[in-house]
């Protein structure tokens, strides 16, 4: 059985469960929502980040192997690169670590969840239980035809 039919069942069965499982439920999706925002814009930071630092090494490169001698310091020429690097580096270095953070919160959440249905399904078992007391069996072990 898959989650979602699992809770398509669980949200049928009771409704003042229903609602707190819901709930649950769209809070986990939330959650997973924003860690894929955190991986694509953790992705895109380190990426731009390796971009500028390959084209500032070509650049540093570059102006050194002229056969000419530099006419400006390859410090003038680059030092906007150094201005964006380390801030990226920064934010990307941020951005993984809110990223690790907020996978292992969806982890424990989404165990949660799972844990609080559960608890859910067997609250209303019980309640199925006690509503419907067990029919007396017959002496040859057989429940009595109704």
């Amino acid at each position: 059985m898959n989650d979602d039919s699992m809770r398509e069942s669980l949200l049928r069965q009771h409704t003042s469960t229903t609602v707190a499982v819901q709930m649950l439920y769209d809070l986990l999706d939330a959650e997973n929502r924003r860690v894929r925002r955190l991986t694509h814009w953790t992705w895109v930071v380190w990426l731009l980040w390796f971009v500028l630092t390959a084209l500032y090494v070509l650049l540093a490169v570059n102006t050194y192997m002229r056969p000419e001698p530099p006419s400006v310091s390859v410090f003038v020429v680059t030092w906007p690169f150094f201005l964006v690097l380390v801030p990226l580096a920064v934010i990307g270095g941020v951005l993984l670590v809110e990223l690790m953070l907020a996978r292992r919160s969806a982890t424990v959440s989404q165990l949660r969840v799972s844990i609080a249905a559960i608890d859910a399904q067997l609250k209303q078992l019980q309640h199925a239980a006690t509503a419907q007391p067990a029919q007396p069996a017959d002496q040859s072990g057989r429940q009595p035809d109704r």
